[in-house]
């Protein structure tokens, strides 16, 4: 292992060669003799190179092996400069801002790093730990687990809700941890089969939420859900065809939901839209601009812009890439798409589709500009990509636009619609700036219109502020600690922000879409806003419903959504389990694991599936649900006892009388803060204290429960799991560990339930 240092002396020419002997053939930078890479062959050519910098060294600007990188929203790159044991900081332009611990005390050998939204930065150090820095560099809190968080970690990422998940080529597993450190989740084995792996690489998180794990030696990207639970995989056997993978390495999502791959025995970076169709590639083995040899970071900015790290030629690469987005006029049943010249283009390719899984082509000259396509469907939303071809094997795409047809009659209305930051659309009276992509600059007094995704639209009148409108809208993934009575969405989240705090001077008009083929016949729609202080949404008045459409006036921003209300009261809609639901209209558990006890449970009551006739096994269950699904099991006389939790008017009426029952019966005490939390979710170890009380069986002092990690069971929780474990209740997860602090999941909690059932009757 070696660290440059700037007190010591430098590698002699002889250690260089060495190691880059050695680095040109292990190309994994894990010791775990498990994911070693050789990348040969001719590949496509080298795309233009907008910018690069870096050498070997130890000095500022220098690299030794660096080996992953990330981005802030302010457009500043951290680069693991692996061999020298720090991280360094740089704006976009490469310029050289910080470097962190080169003296190796803190990083030893750092090799994956993320993000998070609030800028904080997460460095595995090779060492054992995960250590969470400010963006000046100020350490705020570390973590250790030495037996995961070793030489073989290659990925990286961090969730909406802070949760970090780790890739471990050596162990084949990726590792889920909650923002405090605590192991939320492990999955994986050696294996080509669905969830296994062959040395997992890259991690990156998707708007939604899904997670892609780049899983190099079995040539594949796999999806998961936050659970841990498969959901698909892109690639299918090694080759250098598009859509397809050879070592994909390193991962992540640019701003329009592209994913960004990196291959290392490819020698490119390969470009998938959110349907995994190959849109662009480029890329070649070499030293020169736009040529790659030993890579393991990638990284994109606000701008669109593209960062490569080269462990073996210690240098970053800047790309820009994107073709400009072609424009788009519909009328009712045709559109014009025009577009700028493409420059050493060989042809071109204009592609549209409704539901971005079934294309349309049209094969278009190198020198075309404008086209038409008709006929299309009347009043029916499209998304347009324009490809181009240069060189063999390079192909660039612009990113995806969305338009919609216009209605008929009277007459069809122009949607002029692009993806930059702003255009102008002229109306008879006015200019109007418009924009699609979610952001929009106003100047002072002008009217404007901004859209994403055509799922909402903000209408800004002429004269609604005297002060130059930055105005952005961002949807909400994690939408769990906002939704605090699970309140049922009739659209995404959005948060809309502006430059000012100031209210506006005239009505702005925000315009939402939502699925009117979900609601029921005693159900309707209306827009809210979620405040902060109060922590409760609350309904905006005057909403005028238009087909699948909601508009409504506001002076204000800030967490805007449609929400499902009861036509009679108006009142949200909550979405908790439902009586409604029965075993045979259950749509999600056939081939679970715990499959038969579901319909148990809900055969006898104990459990009800949801509104939309899924179950949700994988879901975690929040401390109320697991109080009602306990006194369904136990079905007790009493009424229960009045609440006198500090926080008891947060419990729903629906878990009330649950909760009072099980606090009658002893079986709930809560916390020292004299707090219940309902909408906490419940920890193992609660769950196993509560059965344990419900079976009212006597608990030894310093009990020993005989799992691995007894040492880390609450003592408060210890003879419960002692006496629920040997009553077979409850087992051990993976290496016979209690896994006190996981959560429960819906699939959990009612087996242990049925369990506990069969012992009582004993």
């Amino acid at each position: 292992m070696i660290h440059a240092n700037k007190n010591g002396e430098k590698e002699s020419e002889t250690m260089k060669k060495s190691m880059s002997i050695f680095t040109k053939c292990v190309l994994s930078a894990t010791v775990m003799a498990s994911a070693l890479f050789v990348g040969y062959g001719e590949k496509a050519l080298a795309a233009p190179v907008f910018s690069q910098w870096g050498e070997d060294g130890e000095e500022e600007g220098q690299f030794s092996f660096p080996q992953g990188m990330a981005i802030d929203q302010a457009g500043n790159l951290y680069v693991a400069d692996t061999m020298n044991s720090r991280v360094q900081k740089f704006t976009s332009n490469g310029q050289f801002l910080q470097e962190w611990d080169i003296d190796g005390m803190v990083f030893g050998m750092p090799r994956a790093i993320a993000v998070d939204h609030s800028g904080l930065v997460y460095v595995n150090n090779g060492q054992g730990n995960i250590r969470v820095f400010q963006p000046d560099g100020t350490e705020l809190r570390r973590w250790d687990d030495s037996d995961f968080l070793n030489t073989g970690v290659l990925g990286l990422a961090v969730d909406q809700e802070g949760n970090v998940y780790v890739s471990n080529a050596g162990l084949h597993q990726v590792r889920k941890y909650d923002p405090t450190g605590q192991i939320l989740l492990t999955w994986g084995a050696p294996g080509t089969a669905p969830g296994q792996f062959n040395a997992p690489s890259g991690i990156a998180i998707d708007r939604d939420g899904t997670i892609f794990i780049a899983d190099p030696g079995n040539f594949r990207i796999q999806k998961f859900d936050a659970m841990g639970d498969y959901l698909g995989q892109w690639g299918e056997g090694e080759s250098a065809e598009p859509g397809q993978f050879s070592f994909p390495q390193a991962l992540i999502f640019d701003r329009y939901g592209n994913l960004h791959v990196m291959e290392t025995k490819n020698y490119r970076i390969q470009v998938l839209d959110p349907y995994g169709k190959s849109i662009r590639m480029w890329g070649t083995e070499g030293s020169a601009p736009g040529e790659f040899e030993v890579t393991f970071g990638v990284a994109t900015d606000n701008a669109g812009n593209i960062y490569v790290d080269d462990s073996m030629l210690r240098r970053v690469q800047k790309f820009s890439l994107t073709l400009d987005s072609p424009q788009i006029v519909t009328t009712s049943d045709q559109a014009t798409v025009t577009w700028p010249e493409v420059e050493g283009a060989t042809d071109l390719e204009l592609e549209w589709s409704q539901d971005g899984e079934n294309w349309s082509n049209k094969a278009l000259a190198a020198n075309e500009t404008k086209t038409t396509i008709y006929p299309l469907t009347v009043n029916t939303n499209y998304q347009f990509r324009l490809s181009a071809n240069f060189a063999p094997g390079q192909r660039m795409a612009s990113n995806l636009v969305e338009a919609r047809t216009a209605n008929l009659p009277p007459l069809p209305p122009v949607y002029p619609v692009t993806d930059v930051s702003s255009t102008q659309s002229t109306s008879p009276s006015e200019t109007k700036l418009t924009s699609t992509n979610g952001q929009i600059t106003l100047p002072a007094g002008k009217m404007g219109e901004v859209s994403l995704e055509d799922m909402i639209r903000i209408s800004i009148p002429a004269n609604a502020t005297n002060k130059e409108l930055k105005l952005t809208i961002e949807k909400v993934l994690n939408s769990q600690n906002i939704l605090n009575n699970k309140e049922v969405l009739g659209s995404s989240i959005f948060e809309i922000l502006k430059n000012f705090p100031e209210n506006f001077s005239k009505p702005v008009t925000i315009t939402l879409t939502f699925d009117p083929t979900s609601l029921k016949s005693n159900q309707s729609v209306g827009v809210f806003y979620y405040e902060d202080g109060k922590k409760e949404w609350m309904g905006v008045s005057g909403g005028k419903i238009n087909g699948n459409r909601i508009s409504v006036e506001v002076n204000h921003f800030g967490k805007f959504a449609v929400l499902v209300v009861d036509q009679a009261t108006g009142m949200p809609v909550t979405n908790h389990p439902t009586e409604t639901s029965t075993v045979a209209s259950i749509s999600d558990i056939f081939g679970h694991w715990a499959e038969a006890n579901i319909k148990q449970a809900i055969s006898s009551g104990i459990v009800m599936g949801y509104p939309d006739g899924t179950f949700k096994p994988n879901h975690t269950v929040t401390r109320a649900e697991f109080a009602v699904m306990l006194m369904n099991a136990l079905k007790p006389q009493e009424a229960g006892v009045a609440l006198t939790f500090t926080d008891s008017a947060k419990i729903g009426a629906w878990a009330q009388k649950a909760v009072a029952q099980a606090v009658q019966a002893g079986i709930i005490k809560g916390y020292k803060d004299s707090t219940f939390r309902a909408d906490a979710e419940i920890t193992r170890a609660e769950m196993v204290a509560m059965i344990g009380n419900a079976l009212g069986q006597s608990i030894e002092a310093n009990s020993v429960t005989d799992f691995a990690d007894d040492k880390d069971i609450p003592a408060w929780a210890k003879g419960s799991v002692a006496n629920v474990k040997r009553a077979g209740i409850v087992q051990g997860k993976g290496a016979n560990q209690f896994a006190a602090q996981d959560h429960a999941t819906r699939a959990e909690a009612v087996t242990v339930l049925l369990k506990m059932l069969v012992q009582k009757s004993k």
